[in-house]
């Protein structure tokens, strides 16, 4: 049974931890130490999650990193519970991170066992962060308590500790309060006069602003107001660590930050953010090159938010974050938003959401246990090139590798949807299944009516485009390979046929389009499609040197029995894949056919549908002359 840490037992459970402190400590005043730090801890702890084992752990933590008597623990686990002593053991060994704090990682003098310890010790926190937030709140409160050690070689490890590990790691998490409190108590520690001055004049500044705040707040209430939206608005002064960093950066006193005040609204709805948006701009001059959209284009940890500034007063910008209370909740705890222990009704894409985030760090200590540099670890946590986040239609988020497309977004949800896509919905705009996707953007998938009776083979063409992602690529080989090899050769000589009776290459020698197409006969050939082993594209490009009589594609290739409706598909799919490129037309009266020419300087032409828009026919061809032939009285192309 739990013991109750209400507010009447957790007033019995510090006085009985105190008791037992004053038993195991060295004197009355460490045990009155370790007790104001456990207080302290589970402050903070509950500014970020709401738990009674972590609460437990939190108040004994400082304690049991301070003492190595090994009978404190024993007496102190009946009053907190076994699970929060669990907590309590692991965050004391995630004191082993230290060694991945030095410069090198691997080669910082500590010993292969502990890196591999320390690294899986990080692996296994992805299944319950709660041990590392434990042990970043710890490390916060020593820090703040220990000021007068301040310049010795403890005090500098644990600020490398902090800066190097736990600092980017919460920001990488989401946790933007945690985050900040770190930055300020290592500016406070390391820069203590600085930090004083600072603090004295952004406390200036704020008074001195009373009258501009009460004027926004008053303006912006009465404008919401109006428009029906409810909201809360709340004014802060940028972090003291932000302001001191962004001094340093461009050289110039606090007198010359402009965005030291700013603005925070919380609203209902995604809809309102941009209401209030308007609003904001409708009052008040906006800041050229201000504007930022993170709801539309979420960072990398997830954050959301619009951000703007204005100019309220001729010389007075003001910072304004919009967002909505959910938003605000996730940039301030992150993580421990969706805390998958206490909310496991969450819908599944919101837990995946959290599970993203922690995986990120089983992929950072992978990196750098491989290259044995951990000096990147902030940028790795801003940067994150090489995901890219897209919404579904009910608002969860789903992290994809760059370059991803549409059907690699479909298989990312089930196989059955990647098989039965047929196009996409992008920011309400229907799409080709090819499009590359952008971090920010809603895509739905349109699925076919009835299942199909095979992915199309034009997906596993690496020239086309449609997969970049292993999954979907191994979902669609996957699916072929479990068909018959007759079944295969079946399909693939039928796929063939359709080629070549489509670009008109009766007449070419088949033994050296099989050669360039290292096969050595149609139905090996045919196989080899069917499988994906070699691509349309592929089959194309040879033919066009064959047809060209040489080895480059630079020549042009004509398609002849295209209907007149195809020249609109022709157009449009240029025009979505390469907007810009020149097109020139040419007439020929003489033998009554329109002439096309379309010309890519270094873009592959893609897309363009034959006449029932089963294949796509010009893969890998740069230049192409497309001839329509005029219809016969009575009769199609």
């Amino acid at each position: 049974m739990k013991p109750n840490t209400g507010e009447g037992g957790m007033d019995q459970l510090v006085k009985s931890v105190q008791n037992i402190f004053d038993r195991y400590a060295p004197s009355r005043r460490e045990a009155v130490t370790w007790m104001e730090r456990g207080r302290l801890a589970t402050e903070k702890l509950g500014e970020f999650i709401d738990d009674e084992d972590m609460v437990r752990a939190a108040l004994v933590l400082p304690a049991a990193f301070a003492s190595s008597e090994r009978g404190l623990m024993r007496a102190i686990g009946h009053d907190v519970g076994r699970p929060a002593l669990h907590l309590v053991h692991i965050a004391q060994r995630l004191s082993m991170l230290r060694i991945i704090s030095e410069p090198g990682f691997a080669g910082s003098g500590a010993s292969e066992e502990q890196v591999g310890k320390a690294t899986q010790m990080i692996l296994n926190l992805a299944d319950d962060f709660r041990p590392l937030l434990l042990r970043m709140v710890e490390r916060l409160v020593t820090l703040e308590c220990d000021e007068h050690s301040a310049g010795s070689p403890e005090h500098a490890a644990l600020c490398a500790e902090l800066r190097r590990i736990y600092a980017p790691v919460a920001k990488r998490l989401g946790m933007g309060e945690l985050h900040a409190q770190i930055e300020d108590a290592l500016f406070r520690s390391e820069r203590p006069q600085e930090f004083r001055d600072l603090q004295d004049k952004l406390r200036r500044i704020l008074h001195d602003s009373q009258d501009l705040q009460e004027r926004l707040h008053t303006t912006l209430v009465t404008a919401m107001a109006n428009q029906g939206i409810e909201g809360e608005i709340q004014m802060r002064v940028k972090s003291l660590s932000s302001v001191w960093k962004k001094m340093e950066r461009k050289g110039v006193p606090v007198s010359q930050i402009y965005d030291l005040l700013a603005m925070r609204i919380l609203v209902n709805t995604r809809d309102e953010c941009f209401r209030v948006l308007n609003l904001i701009h409708d009052q008040w001059r906006m800041v050229s090159g201000e504007f930022d959209d993170y709801i539309n284009t979420p960072k990398p940890n997830g954050y959301q938010s619009l951000h703007t500034a204005v100019f309220a007063e001729v010389d007075k910008p003001v910072e304004i974050q919009v967002r909505t209370h959910e938003m605000h909740v996730q940039a301030e705890q992150g993580v421990c938003a969706h805390w998958s222990y206490k909310q496991s009704d969450l819908p599944l894409e919101e837990k995946d959401q959290s599970h993203q985030r922690l995986d990120w760090l089983r992929r950072m200590v992978l990196d750098y246990q491989n290259t044995g540099v951990i000096a990147e670890l902030e940028e790795d946590a801003e940067a994150q090139a090489g995901n890219l986040y897209v919404y579904t239609e009910s608002g969860g988020i789903v992290e994809l590798p760059a370059g991803s497309t549409a059907l690699d977004f479909a298989y990312h949800l089930d196989d059955e949807t990647g098989l039965r896509a047929r196009t996409a919905i992008i920011n309400n705009q229907s799409k080709p299944l090819h499009t590359r996707l952008s971090t920010g953007q809603v895509v739905r998938i349109v699925r076919t009516a009835k299942p199909r009776p095979r992915p199309p083979l034009i997906w596993l063409d690496p020239s086309a485009g449609f997969v970049a992602t292993q999954r979907a690529r191994e979902a669609i080989v996957r699916w072929f390979s479990e068909q018959t090899s007759d079944w295969r050769q079946r399909n693939g000589a039928r796929t063939l046929k359709v080629v070549l009776d489509r670009i008109a290459l009766a007449g070419l020698p088949r033994d050296t389009l099989l050669a360039r197409c290292q096969s050595t006969s149609l139905r090996q050939l045919g196989e080899a499609l069917s499988e994906g082993r070699i691509g349309i594209g592929a089959v194309l490009a040879a033919a066009e040197q064959l047809l060209e009589g040489g080895d480059g594609c630079t020549g042009l290739l004509t398609l002849t029995a295209l209907r007149e409706a195809d020249l609109a598909a022709v157009f449009e799919c240029i025009g979505n894949r390469a907007p810009g490129c020149p097109i020139a037309m040419e007439s020929d009266e003489r033998d009554a056919r329109r002439r096309i020419r379309v010309e890519f300087s270094d873009l592959p032409l893609r897309d363009v549908q034959a006449m029932h828009g089963q294949l796509n026919l010009l893969m890998h061809v740069r230049s192409v002359r497309i001839k329509l032939t005029e219809p016969e009285q009575g009769g199609g192309a």
